[in-house]
């Protein structure tokens, strides 16, 4: 079989109205050095300029 290179799979997550916090909760998630519960989460957000709208 010969196999090309994976494009990977489009997640639904990354699309539609809330595209612009589901990838700002996962860059927050992926800097974070300790796993972060939802309302840490929440006041980061809530907390950020320009994003305050989203909570």
């Amino acid at each position: 079989m010969a196999g090309g290179k994976c494009r990977g799979t489009k997640l639904k997550l990354f699309s539609g109205k809330q595209a612009r916090l589901n990838r700002l909760i996962m860059k927050l998630l992926k800097s974070s050095k300790t796993p972060l519960t939802k309302f840490e989460i929440y006041k980061i957000i809530n907390g950020m300029k320009g994003c305050r709208h989203f909570a």
